[in-house]
């Protein structure tokens, strides 16, 4: 018995026919870019094409107006990141021996300031850093995204996907007309390796800057607080305790 077609589907049948298929764009590897749940520790070691000598060498003016100073020039050497349940941490060696603490309860940050020693404490909600999630997404890789997986090859000592953001052919575009409040690292080609075998982080690139990943066997013992820092937690703490027993009183008044 044969089918009879209306025109309009005959019509709709024969055009598909003749249309190019649309290959589907391949999902890439997968990869990650939050870290697990649990206790993680990583480091993030820097190597700079440009040492800071030579920065300062053209900030001279500057330096000599005191517009600028050393410490604002120098660059991390290597980041120490812990996640652990209750206090995380963020322990950063500078170029020249410094060391920077910070530390992360609930979504605040407690950080020891450089010269003062102060704990200055940040809301997370307010414009955070790259640095500063670390507990949400990994730093240095969270744009990676399977439209921009290029390949897989051998890097930094073993397979690798490899992500690239930008296009090398077109650096820095316009860059005699960019202005100090523009953000230069948005015309710089961005890369980034991730492990085949784990999924992980394995190396990033901005510019000329490389970064290294290395991951450690979770630890076993809490993360060392300075006593300064405990009491300001502490202090944060008893403050939240207060406000939702405020809140607590108010919903219960008649």
């Amino acid at each position: 018995m044969q089918t009879s077609h209306h025109p309009l589907a005959t019509f709709l049948l024969a055009l598909i026919s003749v249309l190019p298929v649309q290959a589907q764009a391949p999902a890439g590897p997968k990869i990650m870019l939050a870290p697990p749940t649990g206790q993680v520790v990583w480091s993030i070691r820097y190597t700079y094409q440009k040492p800071v000598q030579e920065i300062a060498k053209e900030k001279k003016e500057d330096l000599a107006a005191k517009s600028l100073e050393m410490s604002d020039l120098t660059r991390p050497d290597k980041v120490r990141f812990v996640i652990r349940n209750p206090v995380s941490s963020r322990i950063v060696d500078v170029e020249g021996g410094a060391k920077e603490e910070a530390y992360y309860f609930g979504n605040f940050e407690f950080r020891i300031a450089s010269k003062t020693k102060e704990i200055l404490m940040t809301d997370l909600d307010s414009y955070p850093s790259a640095d500063q999630l670390f507990r949400k997404r990994f730093p240095g890789v969270d744009w990676a995204k399977p439209k921009l997986f290029v390949r897989i090859e051998d890097a930094h000592g073993e397979p690798c996907a490899y992500f690239r953001d930008g296009n090398p052919a077109k650096l820095d575009p316009k860059s005699e007309v960019m202005d100090d409040i523009m953000d230069s690292s948005k015309y710089q080609i961005r890369e980034a390796w991730f492990s085949v075998k784990t999924g992980l982080p394995v190396a990033f690139k901005v510019g000329d800057t490389l970064a290294k990943y290395a991951f450690e066997a979770p630890q076993t013992a809490e993360v060392a607080i300075p006593p300064s820092v405990r009491d300001k937690i502490n202090e944060y703490g008893r403050y939240q305790a207060y406000v939702k027993q405020r809140a607590a009183s108010a919903s219960n008044a008649p």
